[in-house]
C-alpha cells in the first residue's frame, strides 16, 4: 500500500500533535523491532502486544492510538483471533477518519477486507476492497503510476475472489479482465497472475469447464511453490487436485479418465503433508475430502463415507461453514454413486440450509444444480 502513518511506529512530525507521548513512542518502536526481528510471526505479534499492554493508562495522541489499534488488529489476526482483529481495525478506522488521513483509511480497509474474508464475510470484504480502490483512484493523479498499479494488482484478484463466493460472476469476470490487463503491462507480476488465475480456475470448475482449469492450476502451484507462503502453496495443491478430479469426472470411463484421476494423487499427498506441518485444520479437512473424492473415482472402497463424516464433525468443531458445505455436497455425491438418491438429496438440501444466511452462496451451486436436475427429471 501507499506510504502512510501506519507504516511507521513513530515519525518526527507526529511530535507536534496534541498529547504526543514519548514513552508510548518507545514502546511502539520496541514492538515494531520485535515484529520485524521475528519476521511477522504469530509469536512476534504476541510479544508485541505484551510490550504495549500498558498503553491504556497513558495519555497519547490520536495518531499513536491509531497505530496501537492497528498493531493489535494485526496481532489478533496473526494469532487466529480475527474477529477481535476486525474490532480493533474499526477503532483504528474511526481515528483515521478523524485525522482525515485517507491513505491510512485505505490501508485499514485493505486489511479489514482480508480479515472479513477469513471470517467468510465476503460481502463486507468486497465493500471494503471497493472503498479502498475508490481512494486509490481518487488520488491516482498525484501518485507514482507503478505504485497505483501495484496496489490495484493486490486488490483486483481479491475483489474477484469475494465476488466469486458471492455468486456475482459477472463482476468477478470484470475484475479478472482488469487484472490481466495490468499483469500484461507489469514486470514480475507472477503472484498477482496466480491470484487472478486462482479465481478463474474456481469459476471454470464450478461452471463445469474443468478442462480449462487443469493447466492453470498447475501453473498456480509452481508460482506459490517458489514465491508464495506455505499456506497458499498448500491451498494451491488442493485446488490442483480439485481441478484434476473434476476433469476426470467429466470424462468417459477409460484410460484417459484413469490418468486424470491419478494426476490428482501427488497434489493430494503434497497438500496433506503441508496441512499437517502447518497444523491447518481446515486444510486437513479439505485434503480428506479430496482423498475421499479420489477414492470414489478410483473405485477404492476405503471407508469413504466415514472419511466425509469425520470431516463434517471436524468442520463443525472448528466452525468452518465453507468446509462443512463442501463436505455435505461430497457426501451427497457419494450417496448418488451408491444408488441412494433420497439420501443424496438430503445432503444437498442440508448444504443449502447451511448456506442460507452466509456470504458464500457460490458453494451451494453444485447442490442446487443437482436438486434442480432431479426436479426436472420428475416433471
Amino acid at each position: 500500500m501507499f506510504d502512510c502513518s501506519l507504516d511507521y511506529p513513530d515519525q518526527p512530525w507526529w511530535h507536534a500533535e496534541d498529547n504526543y507521548n514519548r514513552n508510548v513512542a518507545i514502546l511502539l518502536y520496541q514492538a515494531d523491532i520485535e515484529i520485524r526481528k521475528r519476521d511477522h510471526s504469530a509469536e512476534a505479534y504476541r510479544n508485541a502486544m505484551r510490550i504495549i499492554q500498558g498503553w491504556r493508562d497513558e495519555k497519547i495522541s490520536l495518531r499513536q492510538r491509531m497505530r496501537i489499534y492497528y498493531l493489535i488488529a494485526r496481532a489478533n489476526d496473526a494469532i487466529g483471533l480475527t474477529d477481535k482483529g476486525i474490532e480493533s481495525v474499526d477503532h483504528a478506522l474511526s481515528l483515521a477518519f478523524a485525522l482525515k488521513s485517507e491513505f491510512d483509511v485505505s490501508k485499514l480497509l485493505y486489511h479489514r477486507a482480508r480479515m472479513n474474508r477469513s471470517e467468510l464475510f465476503f460481502a463486507r470484504a468486497a465493500e471494503d476492497a471497493r472503498d479502498c480502490m475508490r481512494i486509490i483512484d481518487e488520488h491516482a493523479p498525484e501518485l507514482v503510476v507503478e505504485s497505483v498499479t501495484s496496489v490495484r494488482l493486490q486488490l483486483l484478484p481479491q475483489l474477484a475472489t469475494y465476488e466469486f463466493y458471492l455468486s456475482d460472476f459477472k463482476a468477478a469476470k470484470s475484475h479478472i479482465t482488469a487484472a490481466r490487463k495490468l499483469i500484461a503491462q507489469t514486470p514480475d507480476a507472477s503472484l498477482p497472475a496466480a491470484a487472478t488465475a486462482w479465481v478463474q480456475v474456481n469459476m471454470d470448475i464450478l461452471k463445469r469447464r474443468p478442462g480449462l482449469a487443469v493447466a492453470p492450476s498447475l501453473q498456480i502451484c509452481e508460482i506459490y511453490a517458489l514465491k508464495g507462503n506455505p499456506l497458499s502453496y498448500e491451498r494451491a495443491e488442493i485446488l490442483a487436485a480439485q481441478a484434476a478430479l473434476a476433469f476426470a469426472e467429466s470424462m468417459p470411463v477409460g484410460t484417459h479418465r484413469d490418468l486424470a484421476i491419478e494426476m490428482a494423487l501427488p497434489h493430494i499427498a503434497s497438500a496433506e503433508h503441508l496441512a499437517e506441518t502447518l497444523i491447518d485444520r481446515s486444510g486437513q479437512a479439505l485434503c480428506q475430502l479430496e482423498r475421499a473424492h479420489f477414492d470414489r473415482l478410483a473405485n477404492r472402497n476405503s471407508g469413504r463415507k466415514s472419511k466425509i463424516l469425520a470431516v463434517i464433525q471436524l468442520a463443525d468443531d472448528i466452525d468452518d461453514v465453507a468446509v462443512l458445505a463442501q463436505a455435505h455436497v461430497l457426501l451427497g455425491d457419494e450417496f448418488t454413486a451408491l444408488g441412494e438418491p433420497g439420501m443424496a438429496n438430503g445432503c444437498y438440501r442440508a448444504t443449502l440450509d447451511l448456506l442460507r444466511d452466509t456470504e458464500v452462496p457460490a458453494l451451494g451451486i453444485p447442490a442446487r444444480r443437482v436438486l434442480d436436475e432431479h426436479d426436472e427429471f420428475r416433471l
